[in-house]
């Protein structure tokens, strides 16, 4: 490949970073506040060393009460690369970043290909970001965390630090009561100036989980009597991962701002609105969304945000935001939840009967303008409505999930999954 393709490939790589770092600051996404901070393309900045400017891909300069300098600079470089990134580009970032002003720097080093390994402990110690570009355009944050009071170095540590002369000693302290933060974004994040790590989840990668795996889950869950008879008995399953997890249940408060259930993680705590109650149906299926959020999601999200909240539209499988991750996060729970609440092991069973009560013998039910189909899907749904404790919609997805409903409302099936699924 020719100098030229190649500088024409980094060049195209760092434009849609670019913008995406731009569509994070103007919807105000990012880890600084968008109304303060001005983003540039290819600016240079002063190296007292080189005696001459630096130029970064890409820069951020945030700028406090009104000040006319910047107060924080975040500094971003692009790796276009097909092979790993190296251990030697990040050193390489590390000493100019250091050239420039590193007390009020932050470095963040971007690529869609992969890290070696040993790039991962050199960017947490030098305080750099890792993120990758995935193939829907979405950054995947692989050196982000939550700050956390059992990191923190204390006072007593970081007074034997500043008195070593060798290279270990520490580029960045900042003291906060008994405690002492190595990097500005975790002094910015305990004094509460930002909540990046707190509650953009959206920066998480989720992997993907099959329905078949939820079935296991499912499958695991009813062997340990949390069911009575077909119904689930959510005050048995409460109980029971009570002894599984650190966690508690409270469903005697009313959540605010619409917010129909929340996951806490330090203490582990779910909650479902009080307002929900004279809905059984809404509560049982939010209920079984946070315990999807718990089982699917709790190792991973626990060290990065400190809650999960819910509303109506969340809750809905025609949830649609912009965002892969978060549309993953609730696309899982609400599988999960409808997967609960509608296990295949008797719902397979009470489908089959119905079909053989009312001389169905093909394999599913079609639901079109034909009156006699439309009665007939009608009487299953409400059937199984009040047999499970759901609501019609959980039961109409659920039965096109398994290819048991043929809706043909829809111009195409793939209309349907639509709702359901990440696509």
């Amino acid at each position: 490949m020719s100098d030229s393709s190649t500088y024409s490939r980094g060049d195209s790589f760092e434009i849609k970073t670019f913008e995406l770092f731009k569509k994070l600051l103007d919807n105000d996404d990012f880890y600084v506040s968008g109304k303060r901070s001005k983003i540039f393309r290819k600016k240079g900045y002063y190296s007292e060393k080189r005696k001459s400017e630096i130029i970064f891909d890409i820069a951020i300069e945030t700028y406090l009460n009104n000040n006319s300098n910047y107060s924080l600079l975040t500094l971003i470089e692009c790796k276009n690369y097909q092979s790993s990134v190296p251990v030697n580009d990040l050193e390489e970032f590390d000493s100019k970043i250091r050239q420039i002003s590193e007390h009020n720097t932050k470095g963040i080093l971007i690529t869609n290909s992969t890290f070696q390994s040993g790039l991962y402990n050199f960017a947490q110690s030098a305080g750099i970001g890792l993120a990758r570009v995935n193939g829907d355009d979405e950054f995947e944050w692989l050196v982000h965390r939550k700050a956390n009071n059992d990191a923190l170095l204390k006072k007593s540590d970081a007074i034997i630090l500043l008195e070593n002369d060798s290279d270990s000693r520490p580029n960045f302290l900042a003291m906060n009561g008994e405690f002492v933060l190595q990097t500005v974004t975790e002094l910015l994040i305990q004094s509460q100036v930002i909540d990046f790590f707190t509650y953009k989840e959206k920066f998480i990668n989720i992997p993907f989980i099959t329905a078949q795996k939820i079935d296991n889950i499912v499958q695991k869950l009813e062997g340990y009597d949390v069911f009575n008879g077909k119904l689930l008995d959510e005050m048995k399953l409460c109980r029971f991962l009570e002894t599984k997890y650190p966690v508690t249940f409270d469903f005697e408060t009313t959540l605010p701002d619409n917010i129909l259930g929340k996951i806490t993680f330090s203490p582990l705590k779910i909650q479902v609105s009080k307002s929900l109650k004279p809905d059984i149906n809404r509560w049982r299926f939010t209920l079984a969304h946070k315990i999807g959020h718990l089982i699917l999601h709790s190792k991973l999200l626990q060290e990065k945000v400190t809650e999960k909240t819910d509303t109506d539209y969340s809750l809905s499988f025609k949830y649609a935001v912009s965002e892969a991750t978060t549309k993953r996060l609730e696309y899982q729970a609400n599988l999960f939840a409808s997967h609960l609440l509608l296990p295949i092991s008797t719902l397979i069973k009470e489908v089959a009967t119905y079909f053989a009560k009312e001389n169905i013998y093909k394999r599913a039910l079609y639901w079109d303008n034909q009156p006699v189909n439309q009665n007939l899907v009608f009487n299953l749904l409400t059937r199984l409505s009040t047999l499970y404790g759901v609501s019609v919609e959980v039961v109409r997805i659920r039965l096109i999930a398994l290819g048991l409903l043929i809706d043909n409302r829809y111009k195409s099936i793939k209309d349907v999954l639509k709702e359901m699924r990440y696509m």
